[in-house]
């Protein structure tokens, strides 16, 4: 099963925003289209001033990430709105978090063999 077919809707209005578990306190995510057999996904995603992840992030998926608004750092880089990252399976990442707060747009996507 691939994600749903969802035509223009307003995923804060419908949607429910969440702790995901295993992050520190400071996030919350908002589901926008997921395809329940691979995990893959699409959301939105808060931080709240001053959240923190100190571990160093690796996986096995596509990662894409926009910044929507407010900033973010990447160990010792930080970013800020309408800027973006594309992240390959495998691609280490981390420790990061964001000075004022941040919303940004994620998408997760499984490597094409």
């Amino acid at each position: 099963m691939a994600k749903q077919e969802l035509e223009f809707f307003d995923p804060e209005a419908t949607g429910r925003w969440f702790h995901p578990e295993g992050y520190p306190e400071g996030i919350e995510n908002l589901i926008i289209a997921e395809c329940p057999k691979t995990g893959m996904r699409t959301l939105l995603s808060r931080w709240a001033p001053g959240y923190r992840e100190l571990d160093v992030l690796e996986h096995d998926y596509w990662e894409e990430i926009y910044i929507i608004e407010g900033d973010m750092y990447v160990g010792e880089n930080t970013y800020t709105a309408g800027m973006a990252a594309v992240r390959p399976p495998h691609m280490i990442h981390g420790p990061f978090g964001s000075v004022n707060g941040c919303k940004i747009f994620v998408v997760f996507y499984q490597a094409v063999q």
